[in-house]
């Protein structure tokens, strides 16, 4: 295996992680279910909610367009790898943007389960 391949097969698990976080999103939207190690972490019981209209607020769009980014990233990579070579910059800015949404998601994820839990 290459790195082009290795890093192809690192693209295609994020476009499947950034479905997998627009499932969470739906579940929480729609079915009022608060998946566990995405939105909250293992150790937190989402029992134990005490707003869950209050939560869905807070995180409902967060969680939307947390998705939106990681698919969208991880569809870059993967056109960088299988379709044609990005500019450098092109792919070092959707990188900067991904790693950038990782952490305000972690940190909205804290503050929510502070608020709410």
């Amino acid at each position: 295996m290459d790195t082009s391949q290795a890093f192809g097969l690192i693209d295609i698990i994020v476009v499947g992680g950034g479905f997998y976080v627009l499932y969470a999103w739906y579940m929480l939207m729609f079915k009022g279910e608060i998946k566990e190690g995405i939105l909250v972490p293992k150790s937190t019981s989402p029992k134990r909610c005490k707003d869950l209209a209050g939560y869905k607020a807070y995180m409902g769009t967060r969680t939307l367009i947390f998705g939106i980014v990681v698919i969208i990233s991880g569809a870059v990579g993967l056109y960088q790898d299988y379709v044609q070579k990005l500019p450098v910059a092109v792919y070092l800015a959707a990188l900067g943007v991904f790693l950038a949404c990782v952490i305000w998601f972690a940190a909205c994820s804290k503050k929510a389960e502070k608020l709410f839990f």
